[in-house]
């Protein structure tokens, strides 16, 4: 359970230390930041309530392929954020929250089954 642990916590506090430069190179005042950081950071709770949801579903397709599926989909959402447009970070950040619900479900599924009482 280490490893979805980070993530969900890595998701929910790495833009802390980049407000202030999101501000700068969007050019965002004071009441516009408040606005554009409140959705960065509802867009990860989002889709990991998104793929909470999912994960039920798609574990009845193979545990490992979940696992496989929501690491893809990190990947692909992490390298998404490098990317300079507000929009695409905020669609790549819910994908990556997507990605971590998945995770939580499958890994506690996998650990439930796998190690003995």
């Amino acid at each position: 359970m280490l490893i979805p642990g980070i993530m969900l916590g890595y998701s929910l506090s790495y833009t802390n230390q980049l407000e202030k430069l999101f501000n700068v190179k969007f050019h965002w005042d004071a009441d516009q930041a408040g606005i554009y950081q409140g959705m960065i950071g509802a867009a990860i709770v989002v889709g990991m309530m998104i793929g909470s949801q999912l994960s039920g579903i798609i574990i009845k397709r193979g545990r490992r392929n979940a696992l496989l599926l929501g690491n893809t989909m990190g990947m692909i959402a992490c390298a998404a954020t490098i990317d300079r447009n507000f929009y695409v970070i905020l669609v790549a950040r819910l994908f990556f929250g997507t990605s971590v619900g998945i995770i939580n479900g499958a890994c506690a599924r996998i650990i439930e089954e796998t190690v003995p009482a």
